[in-house]
């Protein structure tokens, strides 16, 4: 993973960790972090984790994942995305 990405995850973990609840931004800075250093599988689960754990799913967390497969040649996942 590129830095920013890892420090991203880093946080997000931690906040985990310390019992503080990610919100929707937390995550969709997370995705695109994952999605511009062209990290598109960890960008998607991230998405689904999201979803996991209840936190409101918002137009620039989808836009991010799905920017991230389809700059990684993976068109049809997605299009699942959006299904």
């Amino acid at each position: 993973r590129s830095a920013q990405a890892g420090r991203a995850i880093d946080l997000l973990e931690g906040m985990q960790s310390s019992g503080i609840e990610p919100n929707e931004h937390s995550f969709s800075s997370t995705i695109t972090a994952c999605a511009r250093s062209g990290q598109w599988e960890l960008a998607v689960e991230l998405l689904e984790e999201q979803r996991r754990c209840g936190v409101p799913l918002t137009p620039h967390s989808f836009n991010a994942a799905i920017s991230a497969c389809a700059r990684a040649g993976q068109p049809d996942r997605a299009l699942a995305l959006i299904d």
